[in-house]
């Protein structure tokens, strides 16, 4: 954040003042110190999105993990005839 109020506080600036910099000729000098803060806040913005990326990741992991580990209790207890589950075809024959 603090990169992106920086470039965008030099982008004001600039726009604001556009007469001065054109007359001073310093257009260039401006737009590469809003280059350097913008690609200081993309290499920040990309070391996050990895860090969120993970975290999500390994939520969905463990939720998925779960899943799995629920599903193949509930059918151990059915095979060892513990659960209530009465398939439709048993339920025909009766």
């Amino acid at each position: 954040m603090k990169f992106v109020a920086q470039g965008s506080g030099l982008a004001e600036e600039a726009i604001s003042t556009i007469r001065t910099a054109q007359a001073f000729g310093v257009q260039n000098i401006l737009s590469e110190l809003y280059d350097k803060s913008i690609e200081f806040s993309r290499v920040a913005d990309s070391k996050a999105s990895i860090y969120q990326g993970g975290g999500v990741g390994l939520i969905f992991f463990v939720v998925f993990i779960l899943y799995a580990l629920a599903f193949e209790f509930g059918t151990t207890l059915i095979n060892d005839g513990h659960g209530q589950f009465q398939s439709s075809v048993s339920r025909l024959h009766d």
